[in-house]
Order: C-alpha cells, then sequence, then structure tokens
C-alpha cells in the first residue's frame, strides 16, 4: 500500500476549462508510476486519480485529483506540478472532442 495520500482541490468555484495533461504525466513519473528511462521501476502502489473532466463544474475544496505516493519529497513535487496542471474559468468553454479524427487504412 501506499504511505501518503492527498487530495488536489479547486481554489475557486467555476468551470474546468483546461489540463496541462504534460505536467500531470510528468507528476505521475515523478511519483514512479512512469518512466524516464527504459531501466526505470514502476511502483504499482503509486498514482492519480482524476475526479473530474474538462467541462464539470466545480466548487472550491473539491477534488481535483487524489495523489498516492510512498516518499514526501516525490509527493510534494507531485502535488507542486499538479496544482499548476489545470484552469478554473467562470464561463464554459466547448468541450475539446472524445475523438479527434479516424484514420482508416483504405483497404476496404
Amino acid at each position: 500500500a501506499h504511505r501518503y495520500e492527498r487530495e488536489v482541490q479547486a481554489q475557486k468555484d467555476g468551470i474546468l476549462a483546461a489540463f496541462d495533461t504534460r505536467r500531470i504525466g510528468l507528476a505521475a513519473t515523478i511519483l514512479g508510476a512512469g518512466r524516464s528511462k527504459a531501466e526505470d521501476t514502476v511502483d504499482p502502489r503509486v498514482g492519480i486519480w482524476v475526479h473530474r473532466k474538462i467541462g464539470d463544474s466545480v466548487k472550491a475544496g473539491e477534488a481535483i485529483f487524489t495523489v498516492w505516493a510512498n516518499e514526501e519529497a516525490r509527493l510534494a513535487e507531485a502535488l507542486a506540478l499538479l496544482g499548476q496542471s489545470f484552469r478554473i474559468s467562470e464561463t464554459a468553454s466547448p468541450s475539446p472532442p472524445l475523438v479527434h479524427r479516424v484514420i482508416e487504412d483504405g483497404s476496404s
């Protein structure tokens, strides 16, 4: 089991307008849930749970992420990144499409 569990919470009411997925992925790697190099090990006890999706209404204090970690220093670094990895706006913006485009191989 993990040693530490923390939430990253919305700081204000509004609409979840954007995620910085690069920062979220980097935070996961820092925790040990991903690899920077092929020889790095993955810790299956750590990770990030994303509670909300773009376009969701959020209230101040509601969890955006839950973070599980085994090292306090890695947790602190991941929390700092995750705190900067989303934007809350006052008005709704269009959600990005779930499917950007379909690529067909043309063999049918």
